[in-house]
């Protein structure tokens, strides 16, 4: 059986502690695993303490491994447990990798529920356990916010790029030419409808005296008239703007054209292509 006086790591304040755990250790006694894992204890801290918390990771990862399980070691391989959470910790803060944060998290998970397990003084267990849990929810945070400032920005719209120029205007003309072209024809054709209708009711009206549907059916035709009126003006100058910018769209495109070119330049020995670009 190993001694708890072999190797006994305590954190310094519990779970509040910032800085990793201290050490004191008995006489090695002849137990060479117990030696060897104070002594990887010791490289991890002075490693820890020169900022390399990479090395310190792994020299008490050792450490913890090369402890046996047992309920005389259970204090100090918890303790060696927070440590390595708080060096992940640290580590991050140097290559930002999240994926530290979480290891420190479910160390610190494990921390918990080996603390609960082998508390031999429950009082200072529960105050070190809440100061653990309220340091999971601190580095949660904290690598929500991380994952966040990583998350790669969505690309920009590719609105208008490879597209030629003047291609946006014409588009809209188009359209616009279309939409024109038919509030004109479709204006014009109900319109004249209604008034050709309201035009051949009336001669019968005329004979009958029938003076009220007389005057409702010429209010018809004036509305037919009307919408012939309204169609062919509101057409038309949608069917012009269209036309417009279908045109001015043509010649940017043009103008595009001309500024650059393959031209041939004849030479002394024969002949080439040539880049040629107007500004």
């Amino acid at each position: 059986m190993i001694a708890a006086a072999i190797l006994a790591i305590a954190l310094v304040g519990g779970a509040r502690s910032e800085e990793p755990a201290a050490v004191e250790a008995a006489p090695a006694q002849g137990d060479d695993v117990m030696a060897r894992a104070q002594s990887l204890y010791d490289a991890g801290l002075g490693s820890y303490e020169t900022f390399d918390y990479a090395t310190a990771i792994t020299k008490w990862t050792e450490a913890y491994r090369m402890l046996p399980r047992t309920p005389e070691t259970a204090a100090s391989r918890n303790s060696l447990v927070y440590n390595i959470a708080r060096a992940q910790e640290r580590a991050f803060e140097q290559d930002g990798d999240v994926a530290r944060l979480s290891v420190a998290i479910s160390l610190l998970q494990r921390y918990i529920e080996d603390a609960e397990a082998t508390a031999t003084d429950p009082e200072a267990a529960a105050s070190d356990i809440a100061e653990a849990r309220t340091r999971i929810g601190e580095l949660q945070v904290r690598m929500d916010e991380a994952k966040a400032a990583q998350k790669p920005k969505s690309e920009p719209a590719q609105t208008d790029r490879g597209r030629k120029p003047g291609s946006g205007l014409i588009g809209a003309g188009a359209t616009l030419l279309v939409l024109g072209a038919g509030t004109l024809a479709g204006g014009i054709a109900a319109g004249a409808s209604m008034a050709s209708k309201a035009e051949g009711e009336l001669p019968g009206l005329d004979s009958l005296g029938d003076e009220t549907r007389r005057q409702q059916v010429l209010r018809e035709g004036h509305r037919g008239d009307a919408l012939v009126i309204g169609a062919a003006v509101a057409g038309g100058v949608v069917a012009v703007t269209g036309i417009v910018l279908v045109a001015v769209g043509a010649k940017r495109r043009r103008s595009a054209s001309r500024r650059s070119a393959w031209l041939p330049m004849p030479t002394r020995h024969g002949g080439a292509l040539t880049w040629t670009m107007h500004f």
